[in-house]
């Protein structure tokens, strides 16, 4: 399903729609960060860098998730993906590698997987209504087919996502993904060189 364009917005809003889609169409590399809130008090971020591949580059992700209940925090899992293979943190802060029986057959299908889950769907971009300011622009839909309510905030000019907030409406759950880098440079090495890289956490942005 194509996403659908509003003719009831305004010429400027409709090009911002354009410039989303585009932009997203033609990402390659980044740096995600994003948290789901559970309506509990509990809450889960994952902090997301990878490069899609191509050519004679192999698809790469690596990941760091951590949990907070209350006011306490703890890191539940760190993985690095470089094509068919992938290294796991143990407890006790050495990498293991994993056997590959996980992986999906087809090359970066995984890495792809992942980062698609953190983008706004785009086939639920019907009827979006607009905000414009000085120093954003934000979208705002419902996507019907998952019953949820979206808002992508972009860049004023160039329609660059910052980011993506989408709350599902039956069970209450936020999803909150800040860009932090949008196909810009992805160093994602075998875990010999990282044993010792620690990740500090970076809160996402809401839409208001």
């Amino acid at each position: 399903m194509e996403p659908t364009l509003d003719p009831g917005l305004s010429s400027s809003l409709v090009a911002d729609q354009c410039a989303a889609i585009a932009t997203i169409a033609a990402l390659r590399t980044g740096r995600f960060d994003a948290t789901i809130e559970y309506g509990d008090g509990t809450s889960l971020t994952v902090c997301v860098r990878f490069d899609l591949g191509g050519d004679a580059v192999s698809p790469r992700l690596q990941t760091r998730a951590s949990i907070r209940r209350a006011d306490a925090a703890r890191v539940v899992g760190e993985s690095i993906l470089i094509g068919e293979r992938v290294w796991r943190r143990v407890p006790q802060g050495r990498w293991v590698a994993v056997a590959p029986s996980g992986i999906a057959r087809v090359p970066g299908e995984s890495v792809r997987r992942t980062v698609q889950a953190l983008l706004p769907s785009l086939a639920g971009m019907a009827a979006p209504v607009g905000e414009r300011r000085a120093d954003r622009t934000v979208l705002r839909w419902h996507d019907d087919t998952i019953n949820a309510a979206i808002a992508l905030e972009l860049e004023p000019v160039g329609g660059l996502p910052r980011s993506f907030r989408r709350e599902t409406r039956s069970t209450g759950t936020v999803l909150l993904v800040r860009y932090a880098e949008w196909n810009g440079p992805v160093d994602i090495a075998p875990p010999d060189g990282l044993c010792d890289t620690v990740w500090s956490d970076i809160a996402p942005s809401v839409p208001a």
